[in-house]
């Protein structure tokens, strides 16, 4: 038997200057940080505080 379930999820986000003050932060493995006034995300490894994590390259404008 299957059930369905149905959901939204919300990743985290914030402003540059938001994520700044997170210093200490460190993401799961995958989860998504999403920052909102640059519309840019950063994937966590579950090792590097968010500062240290470089941006995906998911999202690049020259992509679209």
């Amino acid at each position: 038997m299957s059930k369905e379930i149905k959901a939204r999820v919300q990743q985290k986000h914030g402003t540059k200057a938001e994520w700044d003050r997170a210093t200490s932060f460190v993401p799961l493995k995958g989860e998504l940080i999403v920052y909102t006034d640059l519309n840019k995300i950063k994937i966590g490894d579950g090792t590097t505080t968010v500062s240290n994590l470089k941006f995906s390259k998911a999202l690049d404008e020259t992509a679209v």
